[in-house]
């Protein structure tokens, strides 16, 4: 499938996504503020770690793999039952953890200690979830772009329905249970597609054990794991510590700040998910990935440039439309957080062929020490100069991230020199 149609099937899904993530976002603005925004943002951003650690991130392992070996029904089978047996592993370890110190995570995380049942439904529900997105990994990396796309963007909508029943029933709390409980739910909609096609996946004989592929994996998802939790770790430390210096209510609306730029970010991720891994593993020579790697900046990075600048001369109107009125103060803030969003994107496209080509040791480093330089660097600008101190250091150490990215990926992957 070619990248323009990628594309408009990625951004299709982007779309369903934004929706869910809009109404979502507005029914707590309007109910609970910013200071429930705050509380959602830490609960959701739980949920990623969890899930993260349930699946031995091994989603991009699963599509780099199974873009690989593809044509190869043998390798398949054994990919797609390890790859199912260390996720049900891990998912059974994290689930008990989670039931065990539910009360702890609710009382240090969400600063509400009756909310700890949330955490015993998700230990439930993890093992659905894990399910959901291996299955989709694997189609992704089957290149069947079309019926991962339908499949998505059905959940989306049965996603969006279900927290709409759940939060004009129950509010904030209402939400908060949906968040828990829909993902696991969403997984009756893949089981209906997969019944309804049978042909979605090769035929192949399963292993569910092979130490050789399990150590592919396993290297392959430290990789993965590393920045999957990371991401959402460096937002409980930094909400945390704003939300300790200044109140939920400036925590709140920092949230608002990296939720347009996460929203601005969700069809570039998606697209280099879904089409660039994929693209990047299969290329075995250096003149094929550099014309991927290029072709995709040359795409999107003036798409990115113009959707920054739109946004920032639009930027009351979509805040009143994500949120409400008590948010647009933030309109003040998001200069330097589109900035670092346009850097952001030039960065993912080194950092994913990175991916693709299992530089372990490189991206293991990086996303550590720019993770830490992010924290302190956030902690100086917020305490210098607020919010506004936040979006500028999350543009310096993008910038200093794209410099790393850019400098490996041409030193050691396209100039062929041999490096961890």
């Amino acid at each position: 499938m070619t990248l323009i149609k990628t594309s408009v099937l990625s951004f299709a899904v982007t779309l369903s996504k934004l929706v869910t993530a809009l109404v979502i976002n507005k029914l707590v603005a309007v109910y609970a503020g910013p200071s429930g925004l705050a509380v959602l943002a830490q609960f959701q951003n739980i949920i990623q770690v969890l899930s993260v650690l349930s699946q031995s991130a091994l989603n991009n392992g699963v599509t780099k793999f199974t873009a690989e070996y593809k044509e190869s029904p043998k390798y398949l089978g054994r990919f797609f039952g390890v790859s199912a047996t260390l996720s049900l592993i891990s998912t059974v370890l994290v689930s008990f953890c989670c039931f065990i110190f539910s009360d702890w995570l609710a009382s240090y995380l969400l600063k509400a200690v009756e909310l700890s049942y949330l955490f015993k439904i998700l230990s439930f529900s993890l093992i659905l979830i894990v399910s959901n997105n291996l299955i989709l990994s694997i189609l992704n990396g089957l290149n069947q772009i079309k019926q991962w796309a339908l499949i998505q963007v059905s959940q989306s909508i049965f996603s969006l329905l279900f927290v709409s029943v759940l939060s004009f029933a129950l509010g904030l709390e209402g939400i908060l249970i949906a968040l828990v409980t829909f993902q696991a739910l969403v997984f009756i909609v893949l089981v209906f597609f997969m019944v309804r096609s049978k042909a979605l996946f090769p035929q192949t004989e399963m292993v569910f054990w092979d130490i050789n592929i399990s150590k592919k994996l396993l290297a392959f998802a430290l990789i993965a794991g590393v920045s999957a939790v990371t991401a959402p770790l460096i937002q409980v430390l930094i909400r945390e510590y704003v939300s300790s210096h200044s109140g939920l209510d400036v925590a709140g609306y920092w949230q608002a700040v990296w939720y347009l730029s996460s929203t601005f970010l969700l069809v570039v991720t998606t697209t280099l998910s879904t089409y660039f891994l994929p693209k990047f593993s299969a290329c075995k020579e250096t003149n094929a990935l550099q014309k991927e790697l290029y072709s995709g900046l040359a795409l999107f990075l003036p798409l990115s440039i113009l959707a920054a600048v739109s946004v920032y001369f639009l930027r009351d109107w979509i805040i009143w439309i994500l949120f409400s009125d008590d948010f647009l103060v933030i309109g003040d803030f998001l200069f330097w957080q589109l900035t670092g969003d346009v850097i952001r994107v030039s960065a993912w496209f080194f950092a994913f062929l990175m991916l693709a080509k299992a530089k372990t040791k490189a991206l293991i480093t990086s996303e550590i020490v720019f993770s830490c330089s992010l924290v302190l660097l956030s902690i100086l600008g917020f305490d210098l100069a607020g919010i506004y101190g936040l979006t500028v250091a999350f543009a310096i150490n993008y910038f200093l991230y794209l410099v790393y990215v850019s400098f490996y990926v041409h030193k050691y992957i396209l100039n062929g020199r041999s490096h961890a």
